[in-house]
């Protein structure tokens, strides 16, 4: 399997910790507030796409919302190889920090 790029893991993340609210705007504002970066919209949905062709993550659209010309959201949610590709990543983290001297890991 393809190593996640740090975006994409971020991606995948935030989706999970979102659950049935993870769409764009969300997403978004999770990355802001987990990493203090401003990340566009372009780069979050380009991203969304590539993961979603390569099954990592599913995406269907909700109902209108119930205000007048309400729109409906693309809402996504990690796939089991998106889980299987966020487990990867992380034993391979870990395995590398296991390497770091400890004054780093405090």
């Amino acid at each position: 399997m393809k190593l996640l790029s740090r975006f994409e893991e971020h991606l995948l993340l935030a989706i999970t910790r979102l659950g049935e609210n993870a769409y764009g705007v969300t997403i978004r504002k999770e990355l802001k507030e987990l990493t203090g970066s401003s990340v566009s919209h372009g780069a979050i949905h380009s991203t969304l796409e590539r993961l979603e062709k390569q099954g990592l993550v599913d995406s269907n659209f909700s109902e209108p919302e119930s205000v007048r010309g309400g729109r409906r959201k693309r809402l996504y949610t990690v796939r089991r190889e998106g889980v299987e590709a966020l487990r990867q990543i992380n034993q391979i983290n870990q395995e590398l920090w296991s390497g770091v001297p400890e004054m780093l890991r405090r």
